[in-house]
């Protein structure tokens, strides 16, 4: 019985801490954020080509797309440097796959992405939560507008009275994206400078909060609890330490 109890405890707060985790990651996926912060590199880029490797994951086939690096955010990637972006699916010549949730990468296309590898030696980047890592951007009327392929913007700007209001939109001009990003990665907070001019078609889709119930924080907030990789890291230790004590038993 004493041997019993530390293994069902080990086991119990191992399946508190996986339950807290997924939670944890699946929002973080769609916090712009919090996914600038886990993202090694952050870059606007111009997709070049692409091509369909069969996929030895399961079967999969593997979309690899050649990339030129335009602007950069976070991270080593200089502007001009060529890399390689893959995501699942895509025609392999003798099967075709969907996967939801996966970048597109169209020929011609501009995106800025925010990338991250497996491994230190894997040779192609991939996007940091799929599409929701994925911000696209296309002409309209002239303009370059940005638009998060999963998800929306949540920024905060000032009224006239310099208070902060906060905004969610799905469209945002290319520059008060950029603005955006470099607010999220030098400061931790949302906020775009006033006077910015974001167009029509941004104002039509944006949606205004009252400050007081905003559903981002204008202001920077410390972080709290177990970071999520040290949470996964001490489910795994827990659970391989509940085993071993098992088979010895």
């Amino acid at each position: 019985m004493k041997r019993a109890l530390p293994i069902l405890l080990a086991l119990v707060i191992s399946a508190v801490v996986a339950h807290i985790a997924p939670h944890a990651a699946s929002r973080a996926t769609d916090d712009l954020g919090e996914m600038l912060r886990m993202a090694t590199a952050v870059a606007e880029v111009e997709v070049l080509s692409r091509s369909v490797q069969s996929g030895a994951t399961a079967g999969i086939p593997l979309t690899v797309a050649s990339m030129r690096v335009v602007k950069v955010y976070k991270g080593d990637l200089k502007p001009g440097e060529l890399i390689t972006v893959e995501c699942f699916g895509g025609s392999d010549g003798t099967q075709q796959v969907f996967v939801s949730g996966q970048p597109d990468f169209a020929p011609g296309g501009r995106s800025i992405l925010l990338l991250w590898k497996p491994a230190a030696s894997a040779a192609n980047f991939r996007v940091l939560g799929g599409d929701s890592g994925q911000i696209v951007l296309a002409s309209d009327g002239g303009r370059t507008i940005a638009r998060r392929a999963s998800g929306e913007f949540d920024y905060c700007v000032r009224d006239q009275n310099s208070a902060l209001v906060t905004h969610r939109s799905s469209l945002l001009s290319a520059d008060a994206a950029g603005e955006l990003l470099r607010a999220l990665l030098e400061t931790g907070t949302p906020v775009l400078e006033t006077g910015l001019e974001l167009p029509p078609s941004v104002i039509a889709h944006a949606s205004q909060h009252n400050h007081n119930h905003a559903t981002v924080a204008c202001q920077a907030a410390e972080p709290t609890g177990i970071p999520l990789p040290l949470r996964l890291l001490i489910a795994v230790a827990l659970t391989t330490a509940a085993w071993l004590a098992l088979r010895r038993k």
